[in-house]
Formats: structure tokens, C-alpha cells, sequence
């Protein structure tokens, strides 16, 4: 199907979200599809990534005021015109406006990329455009759109982490992350108008995950949609894969006798990443080992500097600490040199990193949430356990760190084929393929 016109909508091409929409955006590019990503932010080069021209609207001097603003001042205390930072619980990073604002236009967007596209994909699209211009477009070109499900963002009436909360199920009514009663009703109405776009025009939703495949069916919006494709995200085995396993402990300075647990996060100090968790089943993990064992264990974390002494103080092992890292090819080491992969993420639609370590031959570690609860498997590539268990995901780290050589080959080999199947480039480009031939 190559030479099909794909138009992907992100409202950035950098850091997490922004990054995995630009490799989606690339892959199809380098896949021959003719691609078109259109953002509000671009920082990369790239000539298949445009930036709109602003519509009418949001030339307008209030949108232009705010958004002038909202550069200069953090979203932790500004997040709409009139309400605070205050007014709204972080964890669930709920966005107000959404549905109201207009960002860019139906209009800006199609002319920014010059052709009718065959299909839509859609990433993160707050500050881009909101879902009845996303209509506009839809009926305009009559292209079958999909959410991409970088979190639950496309289920809710604006939060992107809904965590027990399960309004997506029944129209976000009384919304737990709206603090002030007076707009207590926003999330709703949110929901209604993002409902109606959606269901009226018949877009669809790509799940990035396990857990976000159970949401999606089970949500208000999506869940009368006909067939449901999950992709895992999508990793590079031409990057992640286990070729410099043989070397990687030297390349960090680790001995190869050394047992290695690797973990990390842009900002460990997110709640949703579980971090609190993830120390107390080291802790735990301690009482575990004999002291012969615990004298080989070294505890590897990439995370931002000024965030490491605090884990450091906590960790009753030998640790090894790394900036967070950026480059895959580096990280894809990184993975290697692990004998085990943690991700105690307690919130999390994904994240990638359990598929890029699975890619890299490494078992994995973590709870019952995103991608480990369908990739991870025990006995077999890993080990999950129940969510919020630090003892548990104690037991699993002990359970891995003492499979003998060839236990581990066998892990390895079963990680690096349940990402060939399921979280490859391949299988997202037969998703593709498969969508644009129904």
C-alpha cells in the first residue's frame, strides 16, 4: 500500500509522547507512504513535519495573549483563562478547554499538507486541534481517522491518566479531577461534545497496549467500534535487539558477573511511574538473597540528575546511576547489560521501554498495567505482579535474577519473539496495511 497518503496529527514532535508520534510518522514515511505530520511545535527538521498556519480564530488577541503566556508560565499555574492550578488534581494531567478551543482550524490543517489523505492518525492533539474540527476534516476527506491511544486522553472528557476513575465508561459525570464545584460540570460537557464528533463520524481508536485495548472496549465513545487493533506501540529491532549483549556490562563498567537491574524514567518522581513501589521491593528484595547474592546485585537507574540522590539514599544495593538517556542505540546497551528490566509504573499506557527491553532480550519486571499486562508473561519472558505489590515484584526481581544461564537464554529468546510478533515495525505496518484495505 505503498504511496497512500497518511496524514498524523501531533501537537509536538519532541519528549515522550511527541517522540513516539514522530517515529510512527517516520516509519511510514521510510515505508514509502506518503506522509504528512502536522504540529503546533516543530523542533526537528524533517520536511514531512509542517506546522499549520493559524486560522482566523486563533490569531484572535485573547488565544495569542494565553498562548504567550502559557510558554512563560507553568501549566502547574495556569492551565485555562480563568482557573488555577489549584481548581484541578494534577495526577490525572486534565486539560480544560480542549473541546472549546479551537487551536488550528480544519482548513489550516488540510492546507498546510497539500493532499487528500487515506487515512488519519492521530496522536496527541491538545494546543492542535479539538475533535469538531477533526470532524470537519473527517467528513471533508472521508478518510478513516484513528486515535492513537498514547493515553486516555481520546476515552475522557480531558483527563489523560483516568486511574481508578471510571467515567469513560458512562460520560465523565462529577470528574474527580476537577477540584472546584463551579466547574465541576466541565468534564461532561467535555465528554458530550467529543462524543457526538466521534460517534457521529465514525472515527475509530488504536490501542497502544493490553490495558488501553480493556479501556478502549470498554469505554462510552469507542465501544460499538467493530474491530479493534492493539499495536504495542512499535519498536525498531534494527536498534533494540540483544547483538551487543556479549559486551554491554563492560561497555557501563559492570563486571559480567554482576546482576544487573535496570530501571529509569524521564521523572521518577511522577507518581504514575511508581517509583515509591519499585524501592520498596528492593528493599524487600534484600531479605530475599543470601549475602553472597546480594554482594553481585547492582541496581542501574537512568533518571534526570537531580533526582538520583534521594533514590540513591534508599537503594540497599550497589548502584550505578546514568543521565537520563535520549540516544536508543545507547539505551539499547543499556538494556543489554541487564539481567532484568523493572517498570513499576502504577498509571501508564505503555510505556515503551517494556517492549524495548523485551526487544533487547532482557525479562521484564513490573505490575499488572500497559503493556506488561498482555507481553509479559510469567515463566516465560518475565514476571507481573499484582498492581501496587511490592512484594510480589520483589518475588518476580529474585525469581529472575537467579535463572541460571541457560533459564536466561530461554527468557530472552521468548522476549525477543513476543515483541517480533506483537510490538514490531512489522505488525504496525500490517495494521496500517489492513485499515487502509477495509
Amino acid at each position: 500500500m505503498a504511496g497512500k497518503n497518511i496524514l498524523l496529527l501531533s501537537y509536538r514532535d519532541h519528549r515522550g509522547d511527541g517522540v513516539a508520534a514522530f517515529n510512527i510518522g517516520k516509519y511510514l514515511h521510510d515505508s514509502k507512504y506518503n506522509v504528512k505530520m502536522v504540529v503546533s511545535e516543530k523542533t526537528k527538521t524533517d520536511t514531512f513535519i509542517v506546522t499549520p498556519s493559524p486560522s482566523n480564530k486563533s490569531k484572535s488577541l485573547t488565544n495569542t495573549l494565553y498562548k504567550k503566556l502559557i510558554k512563560k508560565i507553568s501549566k502547574k499555574f495556569l492551565r485555562t483563562y480563568q482557573y488555577q492550578y489549584k481548581d484541578f488534581d494534577d495526577k490525572y494531567d486534565f486539560f480544560l478547554d480542549q473541546e472549546v478551543n479551537e487551536h488550528f482550524s480544519a482548513e489550516s490543517i488540510l492546507n498546510a499538507i497539500t493532499f487528500t489523505p487515506d487515512l488519519i492518525l492521530v496522536a496527541s492533539i491538545h494546543d492542535l486541534i479539538n475533535t469538531t474540527e477533526l470532524a470537519k476534516i473527517r467528513l471533508q476527506t472521508l478518510a478513516p481517522v484513528y486515535f492513537l491511544m498514547m493515553d486516555m486522553f481520546p476515552l475522557t472528557g480531558g483527563c489523560h491518566h483516568a486511574w481508578d476513575c471510571e467515567g469513560y465508561k458512562s460520560g465523565c459525570k462529577n470528574c474527580p479531577a476537577i477540584l472546584n464545584d463551579q466547574i465541576k460540570d466541565r468534564a461532561g460537557k467535555n465528554f458530550e461534545i467529543k462524543s457526538k464528533n466521534i460517534r457521529q463520524t465514525g472515527m475509530n481508536v488504536i490501542a497502544l497496549s493490553g490495558r488501553t485495548l480493556e479501556q478502549a472496549k470498554q469505554s462510552l465513545i469507542f465501544k460499538d467500534q467493530k474491530i479493534f487493533y492493539n499495536i504495542n506501540g512499535f519498536v525498531d529491532q534494527g536498534i533494540f535487539n540483544d547483538y551487543s549483549r556479549d559486551y554491554a556490562k563492560h561497555l557501563f563498567k559492570l563486571s559480567k558477573n554482576d546482576k544487573v537491574i535496570f530501571t529509569g524514567a524521564e521523572h521518577v518522581s511522577n507518581e504514575r511511574k511508581g517509583f515509591k513501589y519499585f524501592i520498596e521491593a528492593i528493599k524487600i528484595l534484600h531479605g530475599l538473597l543470601s549475602d553472597e547474592e546480594r554482594s553481585g546485585v547492582v541496581v542501574m537507574i537512568a533518571a534526570k540528575p537531580e533526582q538520583n540522590e534521594e533514590l540513591l539514599r534508599q537503594i540497599p544495593f550497589r548502584t550505578k546511576l546514568l543521565e537520563f538517556i535520549q540516544d536508543d542505540r545507547l539505551l539499547s546497551v543499556a538494556y543489554q547489560a541487564a539481567d532484568v528490566f523493572v517498570c513499576s509504573s502504577i498509571e501508564d499506557p505503555g510505556p515503551i521501554t517494556v517492549s524495548q527491553a523485551l526487544a533487547c532480550g532482557t525479562p521484564v519486571a513490573g505490575f499488572y498495567m500497559g503493556s506488561i499486562s498482555n507481553l509479559v508473561k510469567n515463566n516465560v519472558n518475565g514476571y507481573k505482579a499484582p498492581l501496587r505489590n511490592s512484594e510480589e515484584l520483589a518475588f518476580g526481581i529474585a525469581k529472575l535474577l537467579k535463572l541460571n544461564e541457560e533459564e536466561f537464554k530461554l527468557y530472552s529468546n521468548n522476549a525477543i519473539e513476543e515483541v517480533s510478533k506483537f510490538s514490531s515495525k512489522n505488525n504496525f505496518l500490517k495494521t496500517v496495511e489492513e485499515i487502509l484495505n477495509n
